[in-house]
């Protein structure tokens, strides 16, 4: 799979998310697709992110996996699906998180208290884990069910 291919996939893979998840009338994030070497993925920072500020997923990618059909789609006979879906559906949940969540609800504050924030870092407050039971919501998930796929 060539670099522009794979970016086809994670832009075509946001976009059917995303329908699901954040009305249309909230412009869509911007998405770069990185590829690095092994040396350069070890170096802090180089992983998916949502960056508010410029309204941007980052997607992470080995130049490896390019030859890896296991990188790219899972175990799709078992219906495992790769890292990078799940990345991206976790960046997805901040792009909500930041456009759609005003403030945290009972149910978000409950669910973060009840897991002890299992997220560390920037961003995985009462209002990412309100948006995750707002996204499971409209899934058709329970919240727990979606924070096994995130």
């Amino acid at each position: 799979m060539t670099k522009d291919e794979l970016t086809e996939k994670v832009c075509a893979e946001y976009e059917a998310i995303r329908s699901s998840l954040i009305d249309s009338s909230i412009p869509k994030a911007r998405i770069q697709v990185d590829f690095l070497s092994e040396t350069e993925i070890s170096k802090p920072n180089q992983v998916p992110a949502y960056f508010q500020d410029a309204h941007k997923i980052r997607m992470v990618f080995l130049e490896s996996d390019l030859d890896d059909p296991l990188a790219i789609n899972g175990f799709e006979f078992s219906g495992q699906k790769p890292v990078w879906k799940t990345e991206l559906l976790h960046e997805i949940i901040h792009e909500y998180q930041f456009n759609c969540v005003p403030v945290a609800t009972e149910a978000g504050i409950q669910l973060m208290k009840s897991l002890c924030g299992n997220f560390s870092g920037p961003g995985h407050d009462e209002k990412f884990y309100t948006a995750i039971c707002e996204c499971a919501d409209k899934l058709g998930l329970t919240p727990e069910t979606l924070l096994k796929n995130i």
